[in-house]
């Protein structure tokens, strides 16, 4: 099993005073969770990406919502629902 962290974040454009920094773009960035290390970036192309879940049938679609969109990319790996927990 590939294991992958996947973390909504980023600013695409300032919003100041207190969110000058773009040096991360707004988007999806997947580490690996052993080492920190990051994998990929996946580029929303609207600022304040709020968060990301996995759904669908098969759990490989990755739903992230930025700027009061939905956006869904199609993921090779299926995700882990932690909860709420099943059996």
């Amino acid at each position: 099993m590939e294991a992958r962290l996947y973390v909504a974040g980023g600013n695409t454009k300032p919003q100041l005073p207190f969110e000058a920094d773009t040096s991360r773009p707004g988007g999806i960035y997947v580490f690996d969770p052993n080492d920190g290390r990051l994998l990929q970036f996946l580029p929303v192309p609207t600022d304040e990406v709020t968060n990301c879940a996995f759904g669908g049938p098969d759990r490989r679609d990755l739903y992230i919502t930025a700027g009061g969109t939905l956006y869904t990319v199609r993921t090779t790996t299926p995700g882990r629902v932690w909860w709420p927990k099943t059996p």
